[in-house]
């Protein structure tokens, strides 16, 4: 039995190594992209603008999942953020998409 607990936790480990290349990884690609279409004589507001939208998500949504996790159960924050997340996904490729096609 313990040998199995030191597996999983060396697995646990692992992966959450790997999740959070990954991240960091697409943070810096998505960052990336953002920028692509901005003007050189915009890039510092526009990155300005970003950080600002990036910093209120690492605020308030870690405020509203503890509120709703504590109410209704840490499943219903997670599927809350899920939704969120693919929300967002979502968005972003629809404007993606139109933003190659017109080129703005």
């Amino acid at each position: 039995m313990v040998l199995m607990e030191h597996i999983y936790l060396g697995l646990t480990d692992h992966l959450s190594f790997a999740v959070k290349r990954h991240r960091e990884i697409l943070f810096s690609y998505l960052t990336c992209e953002a920028m692509s279409g901005v003007p050189a004589s915009c890039k510092a507001t526009a990155m300005g603008f970003f950080q600002a939208v990036y910093a209120v998500g690492m605020t308030v949504f870690p405020a509203i999942t503890g509120a709703l996790a504590s109410k209704m159960g840490m499943r219903t924050g997670y599927m809350m953020l899920a939704a969120f997340s693919l929300l967002g996904w979502g968005v972003s490729f629809q404007h993606y998409k139109s933003w190659k096609k017109t080129g703005a």
